[in-house]
């Protein structure tokens, strides 16, 4: 997501990032996206968007957990 910020950026173009929080901030080195990510995509004028809280399929999961997927990183963003 960043070097396609940068290439958005370059050309003044901007863009809707939509956010799966469990992805972000992993202590295992796997982290794709920090906060600080986050906050600079938005004061460079991109969107910021919540995606699902760890991008499973909703269908296979129950109401209450569809509810916390998708109430869970509107709350965390």
């Amino acid at each position: 997501m960043r070097t396609f910020a940068t290439l958005l950026n370059e050309r003044g173009q901007r863009a809707t990032f939509c956010i799966t929080t469990d992805l972000m901030n992993d202590a295992t080195g796997a982290t794709k996206i920090i906060d600080q990510d986050i906050l600079d995509f938005h004061a460079a004028g991109h969107e910021i968007a919540a995606e699902s809280r760890t991008h499973t399929k909703l269908t296979t999961v129950t109401a209450a957990q569809a509810v916390t997927e998708l109430e869970y990183p509107k709350l965390w963003l």
